[in-house]
């Protein structure tokens, strides 16, 4: 069983960094999204710029 994980980026070059580390996460299951800071995370944004990244 794989262990679910949420990496909530406030930038791109760390959701690109997360996906290149996955290979070496062979026991996760892996969600990035990548969200500015400035923005709630309340609302209807949360999903709009949702990349999902399975290993």
């Amino acid at each position: 069983m794989k262990i679910k994980a949420l990496v909530i980026a406030p930038y791109q070059g760390l959701a690109e960094l997360t996906a290149s580390l996955l290979d070496q996460l062979d026991d996760f299951d892996v969600t990035v999204i990548q969200r500015d800071l400035s923005e709630s995370l309340r609302g209807s944004g949360l999903t709009r710029s949702r990349v999902t990244i399975s290993s």
